[in-house]
């Protein structure tokens, strides 16, 4: 979704926020979402003059299970239109509560769980990670090597998120390295002139 629009933040449109309502797909099926993400990505660039909007929310992969065999951009006018309901859905809910945004709308796009199934290979469509269950997480993980020089990285390989994403590198990074790799990388994050000297973290008496 592209406009000219700008923002200051990233922001959640919902007032009350009730999960249970909010993630009950119904009304999102229906055209009206109860809540949706609302965030700007091209704001990161100071030397962009027109910006993206995204605008998400949660649907089971089960309601596009009648497309489940069918190929990107040959899913049939019934597909798209359920995209174009979705899209006005969620377009009328962030213009209630950020009125002006729809006029700002030049093109719009709509991403299924199929079509990230389809590009990133997810299973269900799950564009984020896999499911943070107790079940899941109750497992080690880490990024050793499933076969010789093969290591894995990413939030699937540590916790939820982008934060989970980056460090899942981080560990991978550092299996690499070998011994010490993850602390290696620690320090070489700290700037030289913050780092304490070898003589201050040496027992008083000592001499190097």
């Amino acid at each position: 979704m592209t406009s000219s629009a700008s923002a200051e933040r990233t922001t959640g449109t919902s007032t009350p926020f009730d999960h249970d309502a909010n993630s009950d797909p119904a009304g999102l099926l229906a055209g009206k979402p109860a809540m949706a993400y609302l965030s700007f990505p091209s704001l990161k660039d100071p030397r962009a003059t027109r910006h993206t909007a995204e605008i998400i929310a949660g649907l089971p992969a089960e309601e596009f299970a009648a497309w489940r065999d069918t190929r990107w951009q040959r899913r049939g006018e019934d597909y798209e239109a359920f995209k174009r309901q979705l899209a006005a859905g969620h377009i009328a809910r962030v213009e209630r509560d950020r009125p002006g945004f729809a006029d700002l709308i030049e093109h719009v796009e709509v991403s299924t769980p199929l079509t990230v199934d389809g590009f990133a290979g997810y299973a269900s469509g799950s564009f984020a990670d896999l499911a943070g269950t107790p079940d899941r997480l109750r497992h080690k993980m880490f990024p050793t090597a499933v076969m010789p020089g093969l290591y894995l990285a990413g939030a699937d390989t540590m916790c939820l998120g982008i934060a989970g994403a980056m460090m899942g590198g981080v560990f991978a990074a550092g299996e690499v390295l070998g011994p010490f790799g993850v602390p290696r990388i620690m320090a070489s994050s700290v700037p030289a002139a913050a780092r304490p000297r070898v003589a201050d973290r040496m027992p008083v008496g000592a001499s190097a």
